[in-house]
């Protein structure tokens, strides 16, 4: 498993999330925008197309996480059972990857803006995350209304947070891995 994390309450959630964000952000900064557009392959993404990935997969959490709980009731309030743990739910979304998910056509990058762009529009993807988890959700709202996910099926808020920062966690390393390969090919 590549996480270790203990993760539950809605404060871990936000230390965690800016945590890995800012992690991502680190790593990114120092690096050219010429760098980080350099792929290993045709068929991987570069240091830049993993960046947009994170944003466009997070911007449908942010909305969610805006949206009246009205609204939310659509989509179902949970059956009778807790959220997965943080480490279950890394288990289930590395499960579906292994058994062949890709990220859908609306996740998929397409890189437009520079790394500066990129790493100011995933500093304020970051920042409205946390900001809307604090204005709108109490600890015991995350675990009451289910959303859609595109491999896990319904998940409840909770999950959904967790599956952020694992997330964040995963396309950081795959994110290190390609720019050593890039770097390999530049020597």
């Amino acid at each position: 498993m590549e996480s270790e994390l203990i993760i539950y309450k809605r404060e871990e959630i936000i230390d965690h999330l800016q945590k890995k964000f800012h992690a991502v952000h680190s790593f990114v900064y120092p690096l050219s925008d010429e760098f980080i557009r350099l792929k290993p392959s045709a068929e991987q993404w570069s240091v830049a197309e993993n960046l947009q990935h994170l944003i466009l997969s997070s911007t449908p959490v942010a909305t969610s996480l805006a949206v009246p709980s009205m609204v939310l009731w659509v989509f179902g309030l949970p059956k009778p059972r807790q959220s997965r743990s943080y480490i279950q739910l890394v288990n289930d979304y590395q499960q579906a990857l292994a058994n062949g998910f890709e990220a859908p056509k609306e996740y998929v990058p397409y890189v437009g803006k520079d790394r500066s762009g990129l790493l100011s529009t995933l500093k304020r993807m970051e920042e409205k995350l946390v900001r809307r988890l604090n204005k709108w959700w109490k600890e015991e709202e995350l675990d009451k209304y289910m959303l859609p996910h595109p491999s896990l099926g319904k998940i409840t808020m909770r999950e959904l947070l967790f599956f952020t920062i694992y997330h964040a966690e995963h396309h950081l390393k795959v994110i290190e891995k390609r720019a050593q390969e890039v770097s390999h090919k530049i020597v």
